[in-house]
């Protein structure tokens, strides 16, 4: 089942991530984009890509942890490995054909080198690591990170200039593009929350401690909330983008879309 799944993620990011990426690398302009929601992007696929992978090498099938083994996190690592390739190079291509301010840029530029190197140390260490102190590392990661994921993903959908301000301008955020990665993500947190159900009839008895809970959290509930918000996002930015493009009648604009909807009409 879960191959036909992976194949379809993997095509939801094909489908949502190269209309993007050729139409920055045509137009030569990041117009109107959140160079933080790119970075976002990135981050948190780097961030998945990495815990999936330490899980698969490193833990198997560990009882506690109700999952259904490492081929499964192998074949999520894969997933998501897609999607942090395809959202690298969109990121390059904007940091190359950036139109923003210096200071955006930079910070951009330092949360896409953080997203590189946060899982650095970890993984070296991983040979040298047995299970209990894999288990023990993950939450610590994870409690600094999600955070920040959060805190991110809040920056760009509130402060940044998503949509342009002109429906005759710019940008190379596509409406497929939007609605693709809003059912990726979608889809990417009901499989995070699903492989470790949370055993509500011991947290209702009390046979669970909060801090077992608080684990539950660090080692897949982050994963859950992650993706939901980033699915929140591309979804809600989707709804506004068509808003913008139904409001706009004039056949010119429909004809600068390049055959592509695009948000904001380019």
């Amino acid at each position: 089942m879960f191959i036909l799944l992976r194949s379809l993620l993997v095509a939801l990011n094909f489908i949502s991530f190269i209309p993007q990426v050729g139409r920055m690398y045509r137009t030569k302009s990041t117009k109107n984009i959140s160079f933080i929601l790119v970075s976002f992007n990135v981050f948190s696929a780097m961030e998945q890509a990495n815990v999936c992978k330490f899980i698969s090498m490193k833990l198997g099938q560990p009882p506690t942890l109700h999952t259904q083994g490492s081929a499964v996190w192998m074949e999520l690592f894969q997933v998501t490995a897609v999607w942090m390739v395809l959202s690298t190079i969109l990121w390059l291509i904007t940091l190359y054909y950036y139109d923003g301010s210096p200071k955006s840029k930079m910070l951009s530029a330092f949360v896409f080198l953080l997203s590189q190197v946060q899982g650095t140390p970890f993984l070296n260490a991983l040979p040298h690591r047995g299970t209990v102190e894999i288990l023990t590392s993950i939450p610590h990661i994870v409690l600094f990170l999600n955070p920040a994921i959060t805190g991110l993903a809040y920056h760009a959908f509130i402060h940044e200039r998503i949509l342009p301000a002109s429906p005759y301008s710019s940008s190379v955020l596509s409406l497929v593009g939007l609605a693709g990665q809003s059912v990726m993500h979608l889809i990417l947190a009901l499989k995070w929350i699903t492989e470790a159900p949370i055993p509500w009839a011991r947290v209702i008895s009390g046979s669970v401690p909060l801090p077992s809970l608080w684990f539950f959290y660090n080692f897949f509930g982050w994963g859950f909330v992650e993706n939901l918000v980033l699915a929140l996002i591309h979804g809600t930015l989707f709804r506004m983008a068509r808003k913008e493009r139904n409001e706009s009648t004039t056949i010119n604009d429909q004809e600068k879309g390049g055959g592509e909807p695009l948000l904001g009409l380019a």
